[in-house]
């Protein structure tokens, strides 16, 4: 079952395109991938508080996982990518390392309120997270269109 769920909102920069050429040797984030980043971890310290009392769940996660995200950008320009998110899930105190996530699911859709969607289970349930995201997924796209 879930351990943890959380909704961030902003436009999640792809990893690829959130870094800055400093010079050799040196690349630094983006100031967009900073901002989503450091807004992401206040949120999700929010989450955390919730998921410790309704999952009983304890952080950092140490468990191998399965992590399901529903990424909803404001452009379909936009790849499809949640690596950014992972290192803001290890960053921000969910996850003891991003390397833990053994399962992924993915799903991009467009909104004028962009934002990621985040499930997490134990890699042993990911069978049920499967079930569960694809049902989020089917209804999110039902209503947009």
């Amino acid at each position: 079952m879930l351990i943890f769920q959380a909704t961030v909102d902003g436009n999640l920069p792809r990893k690829s395109n959130s870094r800055i050429w400093a010079g050799p040797g040196k690349l630094i984030k983006s100031k967009k991938a900073l901002e989503f980043e450091s807004s992401a971890k206040i949120i999700l310290q929010y989450y955390m508080k919730i998921c410790k009392r309704k999952y009983n769940t304890l952080f950092p996660i140490e468990d191998d996982v399965a992590v399901s995200l529903l990424i909803s950008y404001r452009t379909k320009k936009s790849d499809l990518s949640g690596e950014l998110f992972f290192d803001v899930l290890e960053r921000g105190g969910v996850l003891k390392n991003d390397r833990q996530i053994k399962v992924q699911y993915l799903a991009g859709t467009t909104s004028k309120t962009p934002k990621v969607e985040c499930w997490i289970t134990r890699k042993h349930d990911a069978h049920w997270l499967s079930e569960y995201y694809m049902e989020t997924v089917r209804n999110t796209i039902a209503d947009i269109n």
